[in-house]
């Protein structure tokens, strides 16, 4: 297990046309996410390192207290107009070999419009990679159900209301940080 970490506190990223993450881990640290507004992701957590030798299987990356919200950027690699793909960008996704971090999730809200371009399983959390989990809302404004299958430390619901009380609370708490 690796002793370098990262701790980004109090960080906002909002709809950067062209960033293909929001957040890169390409070290597959261990380190923590907290208290932080992501509005716009075409990917919002990336762990993926095409080096073999780096390995962080071990590690634990922490998303606490934070909002992610998925929005479809212009030109995907996929094709089509617009597009996103999941909230996490794993390597090997579902291969218990996959050499990325572990996941804790503790009190955080996702939003979603439309499913990602990859398959629906690829909307949830990384298979095998979840060590803990509690208090997570996932908004889902797509047609249907929620495409994946997510753990019972979420609550999905279908109200935007969720997300925009969650910004608008972020925002007060961080004046002149994410408005």
């Amino acid at each position: 297990m690796s002793t370098r970490r990262f701790l980004p506190i109090l960080l906002c990223v909002a709809g950067v046309a062209g960033a293909q993450e929001s957040l890169e881990n390409d070290h597959l640290l261990g380190g923590t996410v907290e208290d932080s507004l992501l509005d716009g992701c075409f990917v919002a957590f990336s762990a993926r390192n095409t080096d073999p030798t780096v390995d962080g299987h071990d590690n634990l990356w922490t998303i606490e207290k934070t909002l992610v919200r998925l929005q479809p950027m212009p030109g995907p690699p996929e094709g089509g107009d617009l597009g996103h793909k999941g909230f996490f960008k794993w390597i090997d996704w579902g291969a218990p070999s996959s050499r990325s971090p572990m996941l804790a999730l503790f009190d955080d809200v996702f939003m979603a419009e439309e499913q990602g371009q990859l398959s629906g399983d690829r909307m949830g959390i990384p298979p095998g990679k979840l060590a803990a989990c509690a208090n997570n809302v996932m908004v889902w404004l797509g047609p249907g159900d929620y495409p994946a299958v997510l753990p019972d430390c979420f609550t999905v619901t279908k109200d935007r209301s969720v997300w925009d009380n969650a910004v608008a609370d972020w925002n007060r708490r961080h004046p002149g940080v994410g408005s």
